[in-house]
């Protein structure tokens, strides 16, 4: 026994080596980043031709992240180049400290195929995050143009050697280096260009600051709180969706003058101040509604499949604004029958406006009373589910099933992304809530019907 547990001892520390091997012989031919500053958070491109350097076939590959970065990674996808094909990718949870105290974490890529000692294969690697760009100057004027400075690496910062490098960062009518006149890096009025074609160590920490104009909302979602309700009964689903917003956009230097911002006619001009939602429904929607604490908001339009939605008043900068919405939708567009009992309920995670941040997000789904939970599926890894029991209008029992995930930094891209729900939900549970507030109200009106045969006069 004792030379058995030794064995397995030896054969596990064998096995660690093995796994802790994997993933670092690698190098990076070439390097061709774009980033995208359109949206008021960051798309990353990267196209990346890999080499491997080891002795042994490997199909594991690191991507380093800032802890900056990785604390607001929205999206990440990994795909081979000149294939419509997604390939398995995660954010791990190995971290590394850099000699000048900077954190770092790895995002992982599983290649479909091992590659052997020598080949090499193309990679196309897309993420958003919100992380190292604000307004400069953080304070101006309601008809000011507002300016963004992005914070990013000018060289590879990589685990691997790097031979050539280059990044290019696009979305805005004038970019420019920000702070350095000497710079003699190609760049033109709506895009900036650095190319580095020296090798590059390692984890090479090299950033530069960049300044944008974006004379648009910075809208930011503190927490959305989305709710779908699934009636058997009434074959819909009703959906509410509660935001907590605010425009990370440069502040108001002066008092805001309502009078002033008709005259300017800022409401139909862009501006970074966030006057209008435009937010793309499912079709067949009905029943719309829109409040605030308030009360009722008559500011909304639906056009074809968007609601347009406006604000009390204009949101600029540091500005919050909370907001209620809710429709109905028919279950056949979301609900599979499997069999008599049986389920599966597809919700999309997202619906919300467009250009859009969320910090978190709590998608909640009342599945009706009785309903049992066989398998949840969501198309994020980094999701918290939870099962629980909720009551609601003529609920008799434990209330309605409540499945509630909660997720973190995501953004408008996401909308397409579902959650699959498979339940368990018998003819017998469907029957029981209507034929149960039937014998209530049998026996009610049975009872009032014998008080009222009780003789209560009183005969002298």
């Amino acid at each position: 026994m004792k030379y058995h547990t030794l064995s397995s001892v030896v054969c596990l520390l064998i096995s660690l080596v093995v796994v802790q091997a994997r993933g670092l012989y690698w190098e990076n031919v070439e390097i061709v980043k774009a980033i995208d500053v359109s949206k008021s958070y960051v798309n990353e491109a990267a196209e990346i031709t890999i080499k491997n350097t080891g002795e042994e076939p490997d199909d594991l590959y690191l991507v380093a992240f800032t802890s900056e970065v990785a604390d607001s990674l929205s999206m990440f996808s990994s795909m081979l180049k000149g294939k419509n094909v997604f390939i398995e990718c995660a954010l791990t949870n190995k971290f590394k400290h850099l000699p000048n105290g900077q954190k770092v974490q790895y995002g992982s890529v599983r290649l479909p195929t091992p590659v052997q000692p020598g080949e090499q294969i193309e990679l196309v690697i897309r993420y958003s995050h919100k992380a190292n760009f604000s307004p400069v100057p953080k304070h101006i004027e309601m008809s000011d143009t507002q300016t963004l400075v992005l914070e990013t690496e000018t060289l590879p910062f990589s685990p691997y050697l790097t031979d050539k490098f280059t990044v290019s960062i696009i979305g805005s009518d004038s970019i420019e280096k920000y702070k350095d006149a000497a710079s003699k890096d190609q760049q033109n009025s709506n895009a900036f260009t650095i190319t580095e074609e020296n090798v590059t160590e390692p984890f090479t920490l090299s950033r530069s600051q960049f300044l944008y104009t974006h004379n648009a909302p910075l809208t930011r979602a503190v927490h959305l709180n989305r709710e779908a309700w699934i009636s058997h009964w009434g074959s819909t689903v009703e959906f509410k969706e509660d935001y907590e917003l605010v425009n990370d956009a440069a502040e108001l230097s002066s008092g805001f003058s309502r009078a002033e911002f008709m005259k300017s006619g800022l409401a139909k001009k862009p501006s970074h101040a966030l006057v209008a939602l435009d937010i793309p429904l499912p079709e067949n929607s009905h029943s719309h509604y829109y409040t605030d604490l308030v009360g009722m908001i008559s500011t909304a339009r639906v056009f074809s499949n968007h609601y347009i939605l406006k604000p009390r008043y204009p949101i600029f900068g540091g500005w919050k604004f909370n907001f209620t919405i809710g429709w109905t939708n028919s279950l056949t567009d979301y609900l599979k029958v499997l069999s008599n009992d049986e389920y599966i309920i597809s919700i999309p995670v997202l619906e919300g406006p467009q250009d859009i941040f969320y910090d978190a997000v709590t998608l909640s789904v009342y599945l009706p009373e009785g309903a049992v939970v066989k398998d949840i599926q969501t198309p994020m890894v980094n999701s918290d589910t939870q099962t629980t029991y909720e009551h609601s209008y003529f609920d008799l029992g434990s209330g309605h099933t409540k499945v509630a995930i909660t997720l973190k930094n995501l953004n408008d891209q996401m909308r397409d992304g579902p959650v699959f729900l498979k339940y368990h939900y018998s003819q017998a549970d469907l029957l029981r809530k209507p034929a149960s507030i039937a014998i209530y109200v049998f026996i009610a009106l049975f009872s009032l019907f014998l008080i009222k045969k009780i003789q209560l006069v009183i005969y002298a």
